[in-house]
């Protein structure tokens, strides 16, 4: 063991690196939260040095079941990792004056933990999870419930699928005041960066007078807009849609309406080979907004989230070709982050 413990110090000191050993017959052993006496099979809990447990106050700006349930986990976890009472009771005094000091009146008592009851069977639940603010009087949840039950009675079709049991309702926590300006300054700092495009078109010079942005089609993260001219009848049909990068996808979008393998690949590229328009139709485009697209650790994308409201608006005009699924479908920028890369033909779409 000792020439071991002398080859690993000498190992991480040749890579500049120090390396601490503990002898390896300890009896006492402090793992995450919880110490371990080997010798007579006890444990307690254990808290680093200078280490202060601090929790949320009790008049802060939480959902009540959230603040209700800090001093009830606290109890709860000090109970598991003690091992008898008398460790309880040694290690509650700390906890007990931090629960104090955030103005809660839950006094810590130890409990014989219990053995975990079996599961009950999971359904397919849908949450509503609406943010808590204290300053709001009107019961959020209350009248979510009463609109379930308005818009879907038990002789509705969906009745089955959306009901009192298979819709929840729980708040959630608002952003605090560091999160909020943190978002706030990222978004400020990305559209920056957007708004100053270095070359507003890049078409070829003999080709810039069919731009298809009018001298502008150097765009990134936008929701455009495509009106279809030249259908027999002269009806005039529009589509909604997405991209981080319009000349790429405006290139997708020209390849599909001269391929055939590529005529389904979209609601446009359909109707354009179904009422057999030239490889060149008459279609008009432009920008409805901008938004940004979903960066690595982002819970959403801004721009799929704004050209589904985009559809959504004009969902029941029958000019639009797009269709209801799209509302439903997942976002296509998270892609290129996963592992697994984008299947051919997929980057097209972004």
């Amino acid at each position: 063991m000792e020439a071991i413990r002398q080859g690993l110090h000498e190992l991480f000191r040749r890579h500049g690196l120090k390396i601490t050993i503990e002898p390896p017959n300890k009896t006492v052993v402090d793992f995450l939260d919880v110490t371990f006496n080997m010798e007579n099979g006890t444990y307690r809990p254990y808290r680093k040095p200078n280490d202060k447990p601090i929790y949320v106050h009790r008049k802060s700006n939480h959902p009540p079941n959230v603040l209700d349930q800090i001093p009830k986990s606290i109890n709860k976890r000090l109970a598991a990792i003690s091992s008898s009472r008398e460790e309880f009771e040694a290690a509650a005094p700390e906890y007990q004056k931090a629960l104090t000091d955030s103005g809660y009146d839950h006094k810590l008592e130890f409990q014989t933990p219990t053995a975990k009851k079996k599961k009950p069977r999971r359904r397919n639940i849908l949450w509503f999870n609406p943010p808590y603010n204290a300053s709001v009087t009107t019961n959020i949840g209350a009248a979510f419930l009463r609109l379930v039950d308005k818009h879907f009675p038990k002789d509705s079709p969906l009745y089955r699928i959306i009901n009192r049991n298979t819709v929840k309702v729980s708040y959630c926590c608002t952003k605090n005041i560091k999160s909020i300006i943190d978002t706030h300054n990222k978004k400020m700092l990305h559209d920056e960066k957007r708004e100053v495009p270095t070359k507003p078109c890049n078409c070829q010079r003999h080709r810039r007078a069919r731009c298809p942005m009018k001298g502008e089609c150097v765009q990134k993260d936008v929701i455009y807009h495509a009106e279809v001219r030249g259908a027999p009848g002269g009806e005039v049909r529009k589509y909604v849609g997405s991209t981080v990068n319009f000349k790429r996808r405006h290139y997708g979008h020209t390849s599909s309406f001269r391929h055939d393998s590529k005529k389904h690949s979209t609601a446009l590229s359909s109707y354009v080979w179904d009422k057999e328009l030239n490889p060149d139709p008459d279609i008009e485009w432009s920008v409805l907004a901008h938004a940004p697209a979903y960066r690595l650790g982002q819970k959403q994308c801004g721009l799929c989230l704004t050209e589904k409201t985009e559809i959504a608006k004009n969902f029941k005009n029958p000019q639009y070709l797009n269709k209801r699924g799209e509302i439903a479908q997942k976002c296509r920028h998270k892609r290129i982050h996963l592992l697994q890369p984008p299947k051919k033909g997929e980057g097209e779409e972004l």
